[in-house]
C-alpha cells in the first residue's frame, strides 16, 4: 500500500515511518513474523482514523497501541499458571490502558472537528465572497447599459421628431420652442430632481436629458436659422442699391 495513496502529504514521511515502525511489532503474531505485513496491518489501522497532521497521526498511533495492549494483557489474565494477584495486576493494567486509549481518541475527535470546522468556515467565505461578486457586478453593469440605452434612445426620437417638424425662417419664432422647453426644464417640481439624485436612472431623469438635448438642438438650429437670414439680408441690400443707380 503506498503512503501516498493513504496519508496526505501535509504528515512528514519520517514522523510515519516512525509510528509504523513502533506499531508494527504489534501485529507480528497474525503475521507469521512478516514485517512486510505487519507493517500493512499498522497503516490499515492508521488510515481508519483519518489522520492529516502530525499531532492527529501521533493520537491514532496511541490509540491503536493502547488498545492492543489492553487486549494483551486481558489475554495474559487468562493464564492457568498465575496467581490471583498477577491476574488482578493484568486486569488493572488492561483497564488502564483501555482509560488512556479513549483518552486519546476524545482528543483525536477534538482535533479534527476544530480541523474540520476551519475548512468548512474558510470555505463557505470564500464562496460568499465569490457569490457577491458574480451578483453584484454583472447587475450593476446591466443597469448602466440599460438606462444608457433608454437615453440615447430618447435623445434620438426627439431629435428625429425635430428634424420631421417645419423649419421656421424667422429667429423670434425659431426662439419660441426654446423658451417653451427652456420653461417646461426650469419648472421641473423639486420632488422629481429629489428623486432622481437618490435614484440616478428614473424616468424623470431620462425626460430631464431628453429636453436637455432638444434644448441645445434647438438653439444650434436657431443660431443656424439666423446666420442664413442675415446672409439673406446681406445678399438683397447691395441688389437693391444697384438698382435704384440705375
Amino acid at each position: 500500500m503506498s503512503r501516498l495513496t493513504v496519508f496526505p502529504a501535509s504528515i512528514a514521511a519520517t514522523v510515519l515511518d516512525t509510528v509504523l515502525g513502533g506499531l508494527a511489532y504489534l501485529f507480528l503474531i497474525g503475521a507469521p513474523g512478516d514485517p512486510a505485513i505487519a507493517r500493512h496491518a499498522a497503516t490499515r489501522m492508521l488510515a481508519a482514523h483519518h489522520p492529516h497532521t502530525d499531532d492527529e497521526l501521533r493520537l491514532a498511533a496511541k490509540i491503536i497501541s493502547f488498545s492492543f495492549q489492553a487486549l494483551e494483557a486481558l489475554s495474559e489474565a487468562t493464564a492457568a499458571d498465575l496467581s490471583l494477584t498477577a491476574k488482578l495486576r493484568q486486569r488493572a493494567s488492561a483497564v488502564s490502558l483501555s482509560r488512556e486509549s479513549h483518552k486519546a481518541q476524545r482528543q483525536l475527535d477534538k482535533l479534527q472537528r476544530a480541523r474540520r470546522t476551519q475548512v468548512k468556515d474558510t470555505t463557505t467565505e470564500a464562496a460568499a465572497t465569490q457569490t457577491k461578486i458574480t451578483t453584484q457586478d454583472p447587475a450593476t453593469e446591466t443597469t448602466a447599459q440599460l438606462a444608457t440605452s433608454e437615453t440615447t434612445a430618447q435623445a434620438d426620437h426627439a431629435q428625429m421628431e425635430f428634424a420631421a417638424s417645419p423649419a421656421d425662417p424667422t429667429s423670434a419664432s425659431a426662439s419660441r420652442p426654446i423658451d417653451q422647453s427652456t420653461a417646461a426644464i426650469e419648472t421641473t417640481p423639486d420632488a422629481t430632481k429629489t428623486q432622481t439624485r437618490r435614484i440616478p436612472w428614473t424616468q424623470g431623469y431620462h425626460k430631464r436629458l431628453a429636453a436637455q438635448h432638444i434644448t441645445e438642438q434647438l438653439k444650434k438650429n436657431a443660431a443656424a436659422h439666423a446666420a442664413r437670414s442675415a446672409q439673406q439680408n446681406g445678399t438683397v441690400e447691395p441688389t437693391a442699391g444697384a438698382s435704384a443707380t440705375a
